[in-house]
């Protein structure tokens, strides 16, 4: 069993629906994600449905206080039912119209104190002309009916909507497992990652066995990624085997590359994956920002901005925006027309760059491809935890892989592939700028010395759980000495 973090979350928005209802709230929970990141699956689960029974319509959930009957409908796949709002937006239109469906007659679908409804409307994006994501407004007014929605290219359809439901939307964005759930999927303990952090915490050195172990974990990860269906076949495996892991990561690559085109033109789907299959050159380029031509030598902006947009859109691409200067708010410095890409999930990268990428990964190798790998595992443990992403460089050669902020200061990290790796741009730009925090990433253990912080990349997506005991064991004097 994979355990997600968006279940949690799930539970609790329905937990909460009658304490928003009091107050006169009115909301539904917008699920969106790139395709096969396993939505259907952790809100089917949440709900309190079977576990890989797709066939069973309705379940009894079981909340804090009060039990609802969940109800699922998919507009993928049953394409008689894509045009259930074409009559009307309004609820009682809708559940009467659903009280017509074969798998729900049984079932009272007037809601009520004692009758709670939770609708689950998966692929919601795929109802007849966007109705479904018009409907989401006049079904957060009913009472008694929480409405959790979900769909794969939700970030595209939404675009082709006739209206959007602003203010009425709880959005969260869905991602491929992080590496906290890959460890959960291994079998590592909450007790034992919360000791791994608390040790990290006091700027304590992990023993040597421990670190050497999820520093082959992390490896193991930036090869497996977050795709459940890639995750789900590196845990049937005896040993660890990257040749088999490569070969159903570019299985499931193909798939996702022909949807593509689903909701764009041809042309605009075809561009896109090109885009896609660039971006392991393009990274490995180490160049300060993405330049078309590494599409094509002969590819401009204007006939391919609009399949980048798409990628974005569908969330299979990340971006990063360069700063002018490295000062908060970090957003007044943006150079929108400079950016990195990345891609969303780090197996899918490993799928791009083909299966000798593995070999560059080994521990103590000094591979050139080692290091857009190590990168773009970066950049997919930072989207967990920032809604933007950040880099700096300037025209002197000066480059920061990532820029954040936290508490009023800038934080400066360094993503680094080998342990004896260093570079001039850190501790310049630290001169620099003496107020910010400065993290180096990678397979040095926990430490502190000459202002650095080191975080080996394990604990990376730990971050913002160590980060704050860092910067108050580090006084503001002892830093600036």
């Amino acid at each position: 069993m994979i355990k997600r973090k968006i279940e949690d979350n799930i539970r609790r928005f329905i937990d909460e629906a009658p304490s928003r209802e009091a107050k006169g709230i009115h909301k539904c929970l917008l699920i969106d994600g790139m395709r096969q990141i396993g939505k259907t699956y952790s809100i089917r689960r949440a709900l309190g449905f079977k576990e890989n029974d797709l066939s069973q319509p309705f379940a009894t959930y079981k909340g804090t206080g009060f039990s609802a009957i969940a109800l699922y409908l998919d507009f993928h796949s049953r394409k008689e039912i894509r045009d259930i709002f074409r009559s009307s937006l309004l609820p009682d239109s809708f559940l009467q119209s659903l009280s017509l469906l074969p798998e729900f007659r049984s079932l009272d679908l007037q809601p009520r104190v004692d009758n709670r409804i939770i609708l689950a409307l998966d692929e919601i994006q795929d109802s007849q002309e966007g109705q479904g994501i018009d409907a989401l407004k006049y079904l957060t007014y009913q009472p008694y009916l929480t409405v959790i929605a979900s769909g794969s290219l939700v970030g595209v359809a939404l675009k082709k909507a006739r209206s959007f439901p602003v203010g009425y939307l709880d959005s969260r964005r869905m991602h491929p497992l992080d590496f906290e759930e890959f460890m959960w999927a291994r079998g590592y303990e909450d007790s034992f990652i919360q000791n791994l952090i608390n040790n990290a915490c006091s700027l304590r050195p992990l023993p040597s066995s421990v670190h050497e172990e999820l520093s082959n974990l992390y490896r193991e990860f930036l090869l497996v990624g977050g795709m459940p269906e890639v995750v789900s076949f590196y845990l049937g495996q005896p040993k660890f085997d990257p040749a088999s892991i490569y070969a159903v990561a570019r299985n499931l690559l193909s798939s996702l590359e022909n949807d593509l085109g689903k909701y764009a033109s041809s042309l605009v789907g075809r561009r896109a994956r090109m885009v896609l299959e660039s971006l392991p050159r393009a990274i490995a380029k180490e160049r300060t920002r993405f330049f078309y031509s590494d599409i094509d030598k002969n590819a401009k902006a204007r006939d391919y901005e609009s399949s980048l947009d798409y990628l974005k859109d569908s969330g299979m691409v990340i971006h990063a925006d360069n700063l002018t200067r490295c000062d908060i708010p970090l957003k007044v410095f943006e150079r929108t027309d400079s950016e990195k890409l990345y891609v969303a999930d780090n197996g899918l990268f490993f799928a791009l760059s083909g299966l000798d990428s593995a070999f560059a990964l080994a521990p103590g190798e000094n591979h050139m491809g080692k290091g857009p790998i190590y990168e773009n595992g970066a950049a997919t443990v930072l989207n967990h935890l920032f809604d933007n992403l950040h880099y700096y460089s300037n025209p002197k050669g000066l480059e920061i892989d990532f820029v954040f902020a936290y508490e009023n200061r800038v934080v400066l990290l360094e993503i680094k592939s080998s342990v004896n790796k260093k570079s001039k741009s850190l501790p310049e730009m630290m001169a620099q700028n003496s107020k910010a925090w400065a993290i180096r990433s990678g397979f040095r253990n926990v430490g502190y010395i000459d202002n650095l912080f080191s975080l080996p990349a394990y604990l990376l997506p730990f971050l913002y759980r160590i980060l704050p005991f860092w910067v108050n064991l580090v006084s503001p004097a002892d830093k600036n000495r």
